[in-house]
């Protein structure tokens, strides 16, 4: 079914998953790069050839600095590969809530002949071990370009605002087998514990022969960075195929502390099959219980997980625990192996919990969209796309903001990084078409676009739809205008599942007007059953 209409901005006061195919099949100018769904650009390739690559992006907004002016600033950390090797990471700034991007500060290892990737920000939120609050905290996995062996997790700090940087104490050195990636130290992870100590966190490959393909463990510090502890094992299970990797840790409202993480096992043979997203509870940061503990699978009740490379934040808003916002590459159904599909809001969605993570999460629209999505068996490069995002909430609460990368076009090798912001399923919900764009809006076939307030589409793509909100959401209302510019027909979505591209592709109901006079609801569930009709007057 074909349907083209138009929707101005209005107060949506619920539904369950709302959907709405607000188009226009006029052509219309296309949308600015802030205003599409894929978000703004953070950063992209400087040559349109090569090898250079922009990705593991991780943004923090300032909310301790000791100067008033700082406070509200976006800085997003993200690596670069530029010579067929990631040599260094470059940190931008925003200072009008993403709209805009500068270069604030290059991170480059101190160790010449050495480069340094997937780096992670903490702003201190409180002073610990000689440095105040406020102090920007950076860690990235540094190695020697011609021995891969020689590996270290660097830290470094700013003391204004992410503008220049000193090097602090190394969380872990080794001195590995020369020439071996896969006896690594990956991916850290910095906060502040409960006790006021800092901990690093950070996947593990060093002990293989003793049966760890690979663990999570963290190390703490009492000086503030300059010197840091022995390694205490988080996950571990020594099967000599779980591999428990990217963690992502935050604090919770009641004190606790909460772990993201991606399981992946070498005995499933097929990365796009495995690593699912885990998350697991401490009651200080400190103490995370028997490392064989996986914590709980992150999944709704239907039965959806995310599948690599987790993000994770907690925002006030949604109820007395607030919310926890999970993100990964790609939304998956099945268990670890050939069962595993890959699912069409794949890009589209961030997974949700009101209870301090407790029981299942609900799926609701991510702040911008990413299609397609990257995985490990198509070539190289090409898994850049959304893996590992980055998402912190604004300082209201009241929204979402997710960095991630995205192919660049005509490349099967590179990936740019994108901005967006959007509502979480929070109620009432208001379209943002005034403001410009559709961010926290999803796109399933058409080609969208906002101009004066309108949302429109000008595609031939049978059944586009572009969908916001919750499959949490119950009984609730939904206020909007349409608008049919040629022949044809145009609703509104509701109580929306499994969508695609395609018409009817979806499970749920849609209500439509045509310009024969109809007004019309019926069901689909990848076919269509009406339910009933009505004649209207009026153009």
């Amino acid at each position: 079914m074909k349907k083209s209409a138009a929707g101005r901005r209005r107060p949506l006061r619920g539904i369950a998953a709302l959907a709405a195919a607000f188009t226009v099949v006029a052509t219309l100018a296309a949308p600015t790069a802030a205003s599409a769904s894929p978000g703004s650009v953070v950063a992209a390739p400087t040559s349109s050839s090569g090898v250079e690559n922009n990705d593991y992006p991780r943004i923090i907004r300032l909310a301790s600095s000791a100067d008033p002016a700082h406070r509200g600033d976006l800085l997003v950390m993200y690596s670069i590969n530029d010579t067929g090797v990631r040599t260094h990471s470059v940190i931008k700034r925003s200072t009008d809530s993403g709209r805009t991007w500068s270069v604030l500060s290059t991170l480059y290892s101190p160790t010449p002949g050495w480069g340094i990737y997937f780096g992670s920000m903490y702003e201190l939120p409180q002073a610990t071990g000689g440095l105040a609050a406020g102090t920007i905290i950076a860690a990235g996995n540094a190695w020697d370009n011609a021995n891969w062996g020689y590996q270290e997790v660097q830290t470094f700090i700013s003391t204004d605002y992410g503008a220049t940087w000193s090097q602090r104490g190394n969380c872990v050195t080794k001195s590995g087998t020369p020439n071996t990636v896969s006896t690594g130290l990956w991916e850290p992870e910095i906060t502040v514990n409960a006790d006021g100590k800092l901990a690093c966190h950070f996947s593990d490959e060093r002990l293989r022969a003793s049966g760890y393909s690979q663990k999570l463990v963290m190390v703490t510090s009492s000086d503030g960075g300059a010197t840091w502890g022995s390694p205490v094992d988080v996950v571990a299970i020594g099967d000599s195929s779980s591999r428990p990797g990217m963690p992502i840790v935050r604090k919770l409202p009641n004190g606790s502390y909460a772990l993201g993480y991606e399981l992946c096992r070498d005995s499933v043979g097929n990365a796009d099959q495995t690593c699912r997203v885990y998350l697991k509870i401490s009651p200080d940061g400190a103490s995370w219980g028997l490392p064989t503990d996986l914590g709980t699978l992150v999944q709704t009740a239907d039965g959806r997980q995310l599948l690599h490379t987790p993000a994770l934040a907690w925002m006030p808003g949604g109820g007395p625990n607030g919310t926890l916002v999970m993100s990964g590459q790609r939304v998956v159904t099945g268990s670890d192996g050939p069962t595993t599909v890959v699912r069409p809001e794949t890009g589209r969605v961030v997974f949700v919990n009101t209870n301090l993570g407790v029981g299942a999460w609900e799926a609701v629209s991510a702040p911008l969209t990413i299609d397609p999505t990257g995985d490990y068996n198509n070539g190289p490069g090409k898994h850049c796309a959304n893996y590992s995002p980055s998402i912190v909430p604004t300082a209201s609460g009241s929204a979402i903001m997710m960095v991630t990368p995205r192919f660049v076009s005509g490349s099967n090798t590179r990936c740019d990084v994108r901005f967006g912001i959007g509502p979480i399923g929070t109620l009432p919900l208001y379209a943002p078409f005034d403001s410009g764009n559709d961010m926290g809006w999803s796109t399933y076939g058409g080609s969208w676009a906002v101009s004066g307030g309108v949302y429109s589409q000008s595609g031939a793509t049978a059944g586009p739809k572009s969908l916001v909100g919750s499959t949490g959401w119950t009984d609730v209302t939904i206020d909007t205008d349409l608008r049919l510019d040629t022949t044809g027909q145009a609703g509104v979505l509701l109580r929306t599942r499994a969508p695609a591209v395609g018409a009817d592709s979806h499970a749920g109901y849609y209500v439509g007007v045509e310009t024969n006079g109809t007004l019309f609801i019926g069901r689909q569930n990848n076919n269509w059953a009406s339910l009933a009709l009505q004649t209207v007057s009026g153009a």
